[in-house]
C-alpha cells in the first residue's frame, strides 16, 4: 500500500506512532506500506525529516522520494536518506 505524505506529515514527530496505530488498528503490517515524499517537501527541513524517516524505517515502513529531479537537491543529499526507492521526475524521461 503507498500513501502520499502531505506537506506537513514528514514534519511531525508524532507520524511514525499515529501511521503505526492506524496501521495495527486497520490490521495492516507496516511492511506493507510505502510512504511517498516528494524531494522538495523531504529537502526544506532535511535534518528534522530525517529523524522521522528513520523512524518510519525502523517501523519497517518503505520510503519512497517522488519526482526527483524537479526540485533543487543536491544527489549527495540523497545518501543520508533512508529511502528505499526513488521515482524519477517525468521531466527526465518524457519526449519533448
Amino acid at each position: 500500500m503507498s500513501l502520499n505524505a502531505s506537506v506537513n506529515s514528514p514534519c511531525d514527530l508524532a507520524f511514525p506512532d499515529i501511521l503505526a496505530s492506524i496501521a495495527e488498528k486497520h490490521g495492516v503490517s507496516l511492511g506493507n506500506v510505502t510512504i511517498e515524499i516528494i524531494e522538495t517537501n523531504l529537502i526544506k527541513k532535511l535534518q528534522r525529516n530525517l529523524d522521522i524517516l528513520t523512524r518510519l524505517r525502523i517501523k519497517q515502513v518503505k520510503l519512497s522520494i517522488d519526482d526527483f529531479g524537479a526540485g533543487y537537491a543536491v544527489m549527495q543529499q540523497f545518501t543520508i536518506i533512508p529511502a528505499t526507492e526513488l521515482k524519477i521526475d517525468k521531466s527526465f524521461v518524457q519526449e519533448k
